[in-house]
């Protein structure tokens, strides 16, 4: 998987690119955008996004914000995360400490690291994990973005979420199918997050969980030419913290 890996670029503000060739994904690209702050600082909102919130783990402390992220027109839904991350029979739990994070997967992940420097957000430290699924031309992908000059503020996330989920629609040139506000629990504090799923017209899928947590921005990514998403599930109720 060196080669994959050598032509893996990474979703940063521009979502994903186009179909992956055949037992090769083409990967998405990351050209971090300028991220424009809002004056007030608010969780996440979306014109068409369905707010949801995840669940505080038993042994978490209650988070900073009482609340979700709301949407005019949305209708609430709560998903509860387990005291303890799922893990499937059939995969196996990577602890992976550079990224700072375990999951479980159906196959060991490549990994691949680079430095790039943005002008707007400064020096990133890029990490990202693919693994392949059994479903012919089906990738798992796990990229975590570390901002070395410090935490991202509330209105950055916010943007930088928005930003992740309409660049991967222009790119996919897909239509949205799921568009999800999420908060994600890490140590009692809430991460601003997005849940969203996208199908081009060829009929690729991308379903893709992003978040964003102090100065790290978290993606999960699954594609795959069918509308079957379990093994998207898998890694994201497999997900945990370190």
């Amino acid at each position: 998987m060196t080669r994959l890996l050598s032509a893996l670029t990474f979703i940063l503000l521009t979502g994903c690119a186009a179909t992956p060739p055949t037992a090769r994904p083409t990967a998405p690209e990351a050209t971090p955008a300028t991220a424009s702050a809002p004056e007030e600082s608010q969780a996440p909102t979306s014109e068409n996004a369905t707010p949801s919130v995840e669940a505080t783990p038993a042994a978490a402390s209650a988070p900073e914000e009482s609340q979700a992220p709301t949407s005019e027109n949305a209708t609430p839904s709560v998903e509860v995360t387990a005291a303890a991350p799922s893990v499937p029979g059939d995969w196996q739990v990577f602890t992976l400490e550079d990224g700072g994070f375990q999951a479980a997967f159906p196959s060991e992940p490549e990994e691949e690291s680079s430095t790039e420097l943005d002008p707007s957000m400064g020096r990133l430290e890029i990490r990202s994990y693919v693994s392949m699924t059994e479903e012919k031309e089906s990738f798992l992908y796990v990229t975590v973005i570390k901002r070395l000059k410090g935490r991202f503020s509330r209105p950055e996330a916010n943007d930088i979420l928005r930003g992740i989920r309409d660049g991967a629609r222009v790119r996919l040139n897909g239509r949205l199918v799921r568009d999800t506000v999420v908060v994600v629990k890490r140590s009692g504090h809430s991460c601003p997050g997005r849940d969203f799923e996208f199908t081009s017209p060829s009929g690729k899928r991308m379903s893709q969980r992003a978040f964003v947590a102090g100065d790290t921005i978290y993606q999960l990514i699954y594609l795959r030419p069918s509308e079957a998403d379990e093994p998207f599930k898998k890694l994201v109720g497999s997900f945990s913290f370190l």
